[in-house]
């Protein structure tokens, strides 16, 4: 259900219904964050995806900040998920650096966002 709550989610996205994909993906991430307390290795890779879901819809929506904190709670466990299988997790990981870097620039936060795209490069 949450897979498809999050799918939903990115689809109002795309389609402008930024109400409904926030609510949707809220409800995937409350779902996600349940799931993963009692199964961390099966659920934190798709928790991760609905808070870079989420990050991208309060750039729409939210103050920047919101954003900001979004992306970095999905760079948090991004990185750890690519500490432990760089192959299968870098390509997000990097993804995650550069939405989070965009933000950045977009609230002068100049040398963080540098940071970010270097890193983002590097991967």
């Amino acid at each position: 259900m949450a897979l498809t709550l999050n799918n939903l989610g990115a689809i109002y996205h795309d389609l402008q219904q930024l109400k409904e994909s926030e609510a949707a993906l809220d409800e995937a991430f409350q779902i996600y964050r349940e799931l993963t307390k009692s199964n961390p290795s099966a659920y934190q890779s798709e928790t991760a995806d609905t808070f870079n879901n989420l990050a991208t819809v309060y750039h729409d929506t939210q103050p920047l900040e919101e954003s900001e904190a979004a992306f970095n709670e999905a760079l948090l466990i991004r990185r750890e998920l690519a500490n432990s299988n760089p192959s299968a997790y870098q390509p997000k990981l990097a993804a995650t650096l550069s939405n989070l870097a965009a933000v950045y620039y977009e609230t002068q936060q100049l040398k963080e966002s540098e940071a970010g795209f270097r890193e983002a490069l590097q991967i």
